[in-house]
């Protein structure tokens, strides 16, 4: 069951919760439908009979529906799927939302692009979008909205899938959407067959390489004899059969296909990782908190280090470490602060797209840290979308950048001073390392990163985690130095 108003009211990122009231769509919807003036719901065959006819309004050429009635049943539809928009956007935060910090508002304003106050028809070919203006006339537009888009390539057919289905499927797929997840967030949105389907064998070594071999042998194989393209299903238990018999001719034993399915989602995550460490040119230093067994694939909760334990119990020597630990996290995060704004400056510089906004980068991150406005405030202020500007600001970007310039200054210091006092070899043991990574990331987020991360995703525009005052008077500093060169 649907409610009528679907058809009149859009979603707008600021009237998320109730939707704006387009008063020339709920007005041709009432001339079209006179018997659902009153109805507070359609059934589901009412609601497709409803989408079917406004589609054919909307992609009619030949039977005399002037380009009015087709912008404005096309307005009607573009209501509807801006609801569908923001379920799957939803949908996406509510999957992914406890490892990676995601809020909807954060999102929506990449695939909610449409505020309903433009008419839109498609040209002759369905390939672009025109602008109608108040005197018929069209242009073509400079700008796409992802609404019409759906519109534009939705299949109505007995095999399709539903508007409502393919408005989903659009918006996980919207390419801005998954480079803003990519780059911000560290987020990869392609299933795991995708990027395994996609991945370079060569990337990989040992069993791991022959495995991706043999998965390509077969699985894109098959794809090209059934002619599939775009999403990638999971392989099936015939398919994954097959690949046990050709790694088992090259003298991998696998057990069983469930095994190999766990082993190829295993070689998944590292090509996910990988993938994201080079689109972000650098590396992510996440530990996952549960595990696969390398023998069994089973779930194993991975323990987590005391920060306050020692690295190594065994030596007297631990305290003094320890001790310059503490003293040298401070330093560290102020060197991370002056490092990871370097890195934004220097991409935004190198960008063609963005390059324009480079000087505006200090002063923005002084309005949005040190005087606690928000992001769509400023972007008012300077004539931008709230979704320009945060492509240039990205200030989760920066935290991210910040972390690891702060862990990798850290592990430095610790690696030189454990080897003065003989606590390591050189160069230092894999365990050894692996241990004190482990350590470091746990302790240095608890010290700063928790609380900056959470102070970004918080409503409060109050920032007062030590990393933002740190910011602050780093970016105080950057501005008196501009003023004294410039005076």
């Amino acid at each position: 069951m649907v409610e009528p108003s679907r058809y009149w009211t859009i979603i707008r990122i600021n009237s998320v919760s109730q939707g704006y009231t387009i008063t020339g769509a709920r007005d041709f919807f009432h001339r079209q439908f006179p018997k659902f003036v009153d109805a507070e719901e359609l059934s589901n065959q009412e609601n497709q009979l409803v989408r079917n006819f406004l589609l054919s309004q909307f992609r009619e050429r030949d039977n005399g529906i002037d380009d009015l009635t087709r912008a404005i049943a096309g307005l009607c539809l573009r209501c509807y799927i801006s609801h569908d928009i923001l379920s799957a956007v939803r949908r996406l935060v509510q999957k992914y939302r406890s490892e990676y910090y995601l809020r909807v508002e954060d999102i929506l304003p990449i695939v909610l692009n449409d505020d309903g106050q433009s008419l839109i028809i498609l040209n002759d070919e369905g390939t672009s979008q025109l602008i109608l203006n108040n005197n018929g006339e069209t242009q073509e537009s400079r700008y796409n909205f992802f609404t019409v888009e759906v519109l534009r390539t939705f299949q109505q057919n007995a095999k399709s899938q539903s508007l409502t289905n393919w408005t989903y499927t659009l918006t996980h797929r919207n390419s801005e959407l998954k480079n803003h997840l990519s780059q911000e967030y560290g987020l990869c949105l392609l299933s795991d067959w995708a990027l395994l389907n996609r991945a370079k064998p060569e990337h990989l070594e040992g069993e791991n390489r022959q495995i991706l071999e043999v998965f390509h042998r077969v699985y894109r194989r098959d794809r090209r004899n059934q002619r599939q393209s775009g999403r990638c299903p999971d392989p099936s238990r015939d398919q994954l059969t097959e690949m046990l018999r050709l790694l088992q001719a090259q003298g991998i034993r696998i057990n069983s296909p469930s095994e190999l399915r766990r082993k190829l989602e295993r070689i998944a995550v590292f090509v996910r990782q990988e993938r994201i460490s080079r689109e972000m040119g650098y590396p992510q230093n996440i530990i996952p908190l549960v595990v696969s067994h390398p023998d069994t694939g089973e779930d194993i909760e991975r323990d987590i280090p005391d920060p306050n334990s020692s690295l190594d119990p065994d030596r007297e020597e631990k305290n003094e470490l320890l001790d310059f630990v503490s003293n040298q996290l401070r330093e560290a995060l102020i060197w991370g602060i002056e490092q990871g704004i370097c890195d934004r400056m220097a991409e935004l510089q190198k960008s063609r797209k963005y390059v324009a906004f480079a000087g505006n980068f200090i002063p923005w991150l002084q309005l949005f840290y040190c005087q606690g406005m928000s992001q769509s405030q400023i972007a008012q202020q300077f004539g931008m979308t709230q979704c320009q500007f945060s492509r240039v600001l990205q200030p989760t970007k920066l935290l991210t950048q910040v972390r690891f310039r702060t862990l990798d200054r850290l592990l430095s210091s610790i690696l030189k001073r454990a080897r003065e006092l003989g606590l390591t070899e050189i160069p230092p043991e894999v365990h050894y390392l692996s241990n004190l990574v482990q350590h470091l990331e746990f302790f240095v987020d608890g010290e700063f990163f928790d609380n900056a991360a959470a102070e970004l995703n918080a409503r409060s525009q109050q920032r007062s985690s030590t990393y933002a005052k740190l910011l602050c008077e780093h970016l105080d500093s950057i501005s008196r130095s501009t003023s004294n060169l410039i005076s």
